[in-house]
């Protein structure tokens, strides 16, 4: 039988903040999911935990509890940066690695065979285990049977668990608190309610009652840990294939030296992902500096490419946005690569009104100076209320616009950020007068939010002079009109 080992990262976005601030390494720190007041906690570490400190609250709440917090934002380049850091330690120790794209962190290798290469599994674990807190990494690794067994028990045990035979892992993980697997809050929420807490008591439900009632996802998770879903290691497909590193003799913090080497280790990646037909799509650039503390940055064109020209100014302008006063002495690019598309063959191509490609560039040049989170885009939310129903995210991906024909034009609703309450209503009557004396549309109710603060709104569709209907609703709990925005 097969073994493979899974080794798991805990609080993979705090260890990384707490890299790249290993002076904050004792006090209370959390990851925030932007740089505001009222972000989200998204992650804490211990210290910040022992102050009552929780997922889930805003960082100006849990500054309330301690002034003396530290926060930072871990962005997405930075995950993947970390990830792909770690990918590279570990394919050392085995021939086939796989990361999970849905929880950073977590890795799985295969350690079938390799207890005839080293004393035992146990000395083989304890070997990349070593050297992993070596880097500076906190993890904990367990060498199992499946890939299930092997995850649940790295995400509950510390160090290194090795299981000798597959009985033993079933035993284990029957044991297993479902709140230490990372499930859904609302999952967990009802079959706590049920008093389900464990693997045992979760797998005892029947399979098909779990679909009906707790939905797909819950089905997997149980067909996954009854050993129903029989799961092998994925081999990624897009890596960096291409590396470069160089050493500086002395510690060096001017940007234009610095771009110039960067040239000198840009020109040879090009040249090898160009031999095999393919274009840079990302370039994963990781600092070491003088003082032993780390930078690592991702960058993306607006479309893959190979041209020196434009990768070189992205990486000056996210150069020119770091502090790299305390010296450079080791610089280490990546590069990620894709497979060249074919060129269009037409002999006559359209040529659109708009150029596409130089607002994507634009694009590029921006997060390129500012960090990823300067570009947003809109994307809905499954919200209750009309304003929590979309939010700004960072942008992902470029989608070509499909123009259609209509025979008539849309009507566009813009929505305040917070609904105005008013005095009066746009024709002169007071707030309080009936609606039997204006001309309006509706109303259509809203009620609900008893599980936090309970709503009950009328909405209606007035007529301004100016030929858009404004959009109004009367709260029935606080007993006043509000204006939440218009229609075009």
């Amino acid at each position: 039988m097969g073994r493979l080992a899974c080794v798991n990262f805990s609080a993979f976005s705090t260890q990384i903040l707490l890299r790249r601030q290993p002076e904050w390494r004792l006090k209370p720190v959390v990851v925030v999911s932007e740089a505001k007041p009222q972000a989200r906690i998204v992650e804490v570490n211990v210290t910040a935990a022992q102050l009552n400190i929780d997922v889930g609250m805003t960082y100006a709440e849990a500054l309330a509890i301690s002034e003396d917090l530290y926060a930072g934002v871990v962005s997405s380049c930075e995950i993947d940066a970390a990830v792909l850091e770690l990918y590279r330690q570990l394919i050392r120790y085995s021939p086939q690695v796989e990361f999970s794209k849905e929880e950073p962190g977590i890795f799985w290798l295969d350690a079938s065979g390799l207890g005839q290469l080293y004393e035992s599994l146990h000395s083989w674990a304890q070997q990349f285990f070593r050297d992993l807190h070596k880097a500076g990494w906190r993890c904990s690794v367990s060498v199992g049977f499946s890939k299930f067994g092997s995850y649940a028990l790295a995400k509950t045990r510390r160090q290194i668990a090795v299981l000798a035979d597959a009985d033993q892992e079933r035993l284990a993980l029957r044991q297993i608190q479902l709140q230490r697997l990372g499930l859904d809050i609302e999952l967990l929420n009802r079959l706590t309610k049920l008093g389900i807490n464990t693997v045992a008591e979760f797998l005892a439900l029947p399979a098909a009652d779990v679909l009906n009632r707790f939905g797909e996802r819950a089905w997997q998770f149980h067909r996954l840990a009854s050993g129903q879903t029989f799961s092998i290691l994925r081999a990624h497909e897009c890596m960096p294939i291409a590396q470069q590193k160089i050493y500086c003799d002395d510690p060096e913090d001017n940007l234009e030296r610095v771009v110039f080497i960067l040239k000198r280790l840009l020109h040879p990646l090009t040249v090898d992902l160009q031999s095999r037909q393919e274009s840079i799509r990302e370039l994963i650039l990781v600092l070491r500096l003088n003082d032993g503390s780390l930078l690592r940055e991702c960058l993306k064109p607006a479309q893959p490419t190979l041209d020196l020209v434009i990768l070189l100014d992205l990486l000056r302008l996210r150069l020119a946005a770091l502090d790299l006063s305390g010296g450079l002495i080791e610089i280490d690019l990546a590069a990620e690569g894709e497979p060249i598309s074919p060129v269009n063959g037409n002999l006559l191509p359209v040529q659109p009104r708009r150029d596409l490609d130089a607002g994507l560039r634009a694009l590029a040049r921006v997060r390129a100076e500012f960090g990823e989170s300067a570009v947003l885009q809109a994307s809905l939310q499954a919200g209750h209320l009309p304003e929590a129903q979309a939010n700004w995210t960072p942008y992902r991906q470029w989608r070509e616009p499909r123009p259609r024909l209509v025979m008539q034009k849309p009507l566009i609703r813009r929505l305040r950020s917070q609904a105005k309450a008013m005095q009066r209503h746009p024709f002169g009557y007071p707030a309080s007068e009936s609606k039997s004396r204006w001309r309006h549309w509706g109303s259509y109710l809203l009620n609900g939010g008893w599980w936090r603060r309970e709503v009950r709104r009328q909405y209606y569709y007035v007529p301004n002079h100016d030929g858009s209907l404004a959009w109004l609703f009367y709260d029935q709990l606080r007993q006043r009109w509000f204006d939440h925005g218009r229609v075009e």
